[in-house]
């Protein structure tokens, strides 16, 4: 699980309009925390998605 972080708190970055650049491997903390995803493959940084389908995300982190 990340760390670091307020799971009591009633606001976060999508109420309060802000982005926030977080990196990590723990796919179940960012699908918690985030409204859009964009992986980084091999360098490459895909487009921000709106999704929360894993195999979607498992390709992108593949390279596909």
């Amino acid at each position: 699980r990340l760390g670091g972080r307020d799971p009591g708190a009633d606001h976060g970055p999508a109420q309060s309009r802000c982005t926030v650049l977080l990196i990590s491997e723990d796919l179940d903390g960012i699908l918690e925390l985030s409204d859009r995803i964009a992986v980084m493959s091999e360098g490459r940084l895909g487009p921000a998605v709106e999704t929360t389908d894993r195999a979607e995300i498992g390709r992108r982190m593949g390279g596909h």
